[in-house]
């Protein structure tokens, strides 16, 4: 018999998708597990779904808290789980199919962590999911470290799709760093992966076992509201997986993939701070005189430029997801004549074919054809 798995899924106004994700667990063909619903504080009918499915499946759980944020709620669930294996699914997503949980659970022999593939659903319900090159092999930490870092497989920091080896986590006591409000999951993934050299992972793509599902109120979307000070953590949880890593391996290039993560973290929080046309001196100068360290002033200059464009454009996106190619065309047009588009580093020619790139994708350079 497979071992026991304790599935958390932190819960937090969610009540449109709650019943989906807990019920994509319920009909799985592997049935040793237990769910932990964890209710943080939702001011909606989410508590009142969870205690509504807990009365008619024994095997689910529920507890109910003061808001207190992911990772507290991800921290709950991990104090209360009696699995061998955990895993993390969050409440407005769902496991691939009723048969991905059995092979997950096949894979976890003589590892610590299983890590499996994953589809990003869009808002329309499209499959978004760009494929990474396959792989399926059991690697060092070290190993998925560089993997990790420099993409090579994808994005590897996502706490779900994956299982841990639950005493691992209590013997070094891995828990969420509960004053990250971003970048906390790859940084609880850094923690798995330092804690000692023999550390084994199965790393298979191959076998999706979950679906991401791209909400209205992501990050970027979230913009539209105004700069959050909260995206500040993103930096300071690279500058203490920086750390982590090389306080571990020693490895250059693992230093070098960090400290290039760490610097794409501090520019992107400088560019939405300029696009959102708000300051934070505290934050903004933490971040300079961090990068200062790295980077002579005209790159950072260059680079933070580079940043205020691309989240103008990723915001512009966002935008007009709904809109018609002549309306994009359009605002495009009205948005390049206008005192925003200040692209200092790149010809006219070229800065139609980075707008278009940006807010088209490469369907867009299609559209050009050979007029460029």
């Amino acid at each position: 018999m497979l071992p026991l798995l304790s599935i958390i899924v932190p819960v937090y106004n969610v009540e449109p998708f709650l019943l989906s994700c807990v019920r994509s667990i319920l009909c799985q063909t592997f049935t040793n597990y237990e769910i932990i619903l964890v209710d943080d504080g939702s001011k909606d009918k989410s508590g009142f779904l969870c205690d509504q499915v807990a009365e008619s499946h024994a095997q689910v759980k529920v507890v109910h808290q003061e808001n207190k944020g992911l990772s507290a709620a991800r921290n709950v669930g991990l104090r209360l789980a009696k699995g061998e294996w955990v895993m993390f699914v969050d409440s407005d997503d769902e496991l691939y199919d009723e048969h991905c949980l059995k092979g997950m659970m096949e894979r976890t022999q003589n590892v610590d962590m299983v890590m499996c593939g994953h589809s990003n659903i869009g808002i329309s319900g499209a499959d978004l999911t760009e494929y990474p090159a396959k792989v399926n092999e059991v690697i060092s930490a070290k190993k998925y470290a560089r993997y990790l870092l420099d993409f090579s497989y994808g994005y590897l920091g996502y706490v779900w799709a994956k299982v841990y080896r639950r005493t691992l986590l209590e013997h070094y006591s891995i828990i969420f760093n509960e004053s990250l409000n971003f970048c906390e999951d790859q940084h609880f993934v850094v923690q798995c992966l330092c804690v000692s050299q023999d550390i084994k992972i199965c790393l298979d793509n191959t076998l999706l076992v979950y679906k991401y599902f791209i909400r209205k109120n992501s990050v970027m979307s979230s913009l539209k509201k105004g700069y959050n000070p909260k995206f500040f953590t993103d930096f300071e949880a690279y500058k203490q997986i920086a750390k982590l890593l090389h306080e571990r391996f020693h490895d250059p290039l693992i230093d070098n993939l960090a400290l290039n993560n760490l610097c794409g973290s501090g520019y992107r929080i400088l560019g939405m701070m300029a696009a959102c046309k708000v300051t934070c001196p505290e934050q903004k100068e933490y971040i300079l005189e961090e990068l200062q360290k790295f980077e002579d002033k005209k790159q950072i200059e260059k680079k933070c430029h580079r940043s205020h464009i691309n989240t103008l454009l990723c915001m512009m996106r966002d935008n007009l997801t709904n809109a018609c190619t002549e309306e994009k065309v359009k605002v495009i047009s009205q948005w390049m004549r206008s005192g925003e588009c200040q692209f200092r580093y790149l010809s006219q020619r070229w800065k139609v074919v980075y707008i278009i790139y940006k807010v088209f994708g490469k369907r867009g350079l299609l559209l050009l054809g050979d007029r460029f």
